[in-house]
């Protein structure tokens, strides 16, 4: 008779057919997470277009529904402008009075937890952030329970300490923290600089673990030796949103001043995919910005293949251990990158230190076409940087996953789930 497996179950609202930066993290735990050494489980929210139950490249997945009153709408591109009104006054309502929107799902996912230990015993719990619900309801579970299940809470970004959500919400996230603190063997996050917040907040928790959010393709694996390519019109390329105070204002800017001083190559583009024109193009540059629909994650990415510059754009929004998603998708291209950020935080200091492109301060407007003309130069010599392309391997989610597989095996080696 075999021996059994320990029984990994993690707990997330979100996970594929879903998509976004949040989904492909805990889709990349159940992937890489070695299935000869564990049996995974995974329990998310139902999605219409989704089966309830399914087994998928050896993880059992479990949605369940959630049928709380007041729960926050989805947004999509195909409804009326009255109708998307209608969806954000009623998103902002339900935020203002503070109703669980997954209190449903939550009492489903407790229920689950309590049905899988039962039947085929769970011995350690990964849970993770957003939504709060997911550390709620295991939690919830631990408490009424007291079993002895390992718990790794995965608080993903800086949770109450992000500076743009109220005063009501923060509060709301530093009673969810402090409760996590009381059950969790270990806490991890995206970032350094996140993670050592956590640690002073709550010294009690015995592990701690940077997992990076990484990239998940193999373009660069594939290749036995690595040969830039250059097009014949100098294409840059930007993939992603703009909000907030990450806008391409000072980029912009920086190719208009180098267009009237006559420095662009006469044939250039910069190619935008997946965002809204929601900031001004100035005119004399404005024939050779192109926009793109959003694209599926594997075109995304063969765009930035061919591009011979990817634009990194991210200011400094008031915390620190931002890497943003898309950075790791770009160094996957093993195409030098034009970042235009935040001079002082772990991405800047990430593209340094594999030498992967240009950086310049985002308020700079000289720094930033300091940076452009390095890039034009190059691309006319047909050179890169000397990018450290074994170091860029090393983001793969799968060497990511490798730290977490350490961590759980440190838990499970103790003689009692206890911190």
């Amino acid at each position: 008779m075999s021996e059994r497996k320990p029984h990994i179950v993690i707990v997330s609202t979100w996970y594929p057919p879903v998509q976004g930066v949040a989904v492909n993290r805990i889709a990349a735990f159940a992937k890489y997470l070695d299935k000869t050494k564990y049996k995974i489980s995974v329990i998310s929210l139902y999605e219409r277009e989704a089966l309830e139950k399914e087994i998928t490249n050896e993880v059992n997945i479990y949605r369940l529904k959630n049928d709380s009153l007041f729960q926050i709408p989805k947004f999509n591109k195909s409804v009326s402008r009255i109708h998307h009104l209608v969806k954000v006054a009623w998103k902002l309502f339900v935020i203002k009075i503070n109703k669980e929107a997954y209190g449903s799902w939550t009492k489903n996912v407790i229920n689950k937890l309590k049905e899988i230990e039962d039947s085929e015993k769970i011995d350690l719990i990964i849970s993770s952030y957003p939504t709060i619900a997911a550390h709620e309801a295991v939690i919830s579970f631990l408490s009424s329970n007291n079993c002895k299940i390992g718990w790794i809470a995965d608080m993903r970004d800086e949770m109450s300490r992000n500076p743009f959500i109220s005063s009501t919400k923060k509060d709301l996230l530093k009673k969810v923290e402090k409760r996590v603190a009381l059950y969790a063997n270990a806490l991890i996050t995206v970032s350094k600089p996140i993670l050592e917040d956590f640690k002073k907040d709550f010294p009690n928790i015995k592990y701690f673990e940077e997992i990076r959010n990484g990239f998940d393709n193999d373009y660069l694996e594939k290749k036995e030796s690595y040969k830039p390519s250059f097009n014949d019109t100098l294409t840059m390329l930007y993939a992603g949103t703009f909000y907030g105070k990450r806008k391409p204002n000072t980029f912009l800017s920086a190719l208009s001043e180098l267009s009237i001083d006559g420095l662009l190559p006469t044939k250039w583009t910069f190619r935008i995919i997946g965002a809204a024109h929601n900031f001004t193009i100035p005119s004399n540059i404005e024939s050779h910005i192109e926009f793109i629909e959003h694209l599926p994650q594997q075109q995304c990415e063969l765009e930035m293949f061919k591009a011979d510059y990817n634009v990194f754009i991210h200011p400094d929004m008031g915390v620190k251990g931002v890497y943003s998603g898309k950075l790791f998708d770009y160094l996957s291209a093993g195409k030098p990158i034009l970042a235009i950020t935040d001079l002082k935080d772990v991405a800047a200091e990430l593209i340094q230190k594999l030498n992967a492109g240009y950086i310049a301060d985002f308020n700079d407007v000289n720094s930033i076409k300091h940076s452009i003309q390095s890039a034009i130069d190059n691309w006319k010599e047909k050179q890169i940087p000397n990018i450290d392309i074994e170091g860029v391997k090393k983001l793969h989610r799968k060497y990511q996953v490798e730290k977490l597989d350490s961590l759980i095996n440190r838990i499970l080696n103790e003689s009692k789930f206890q911190k």
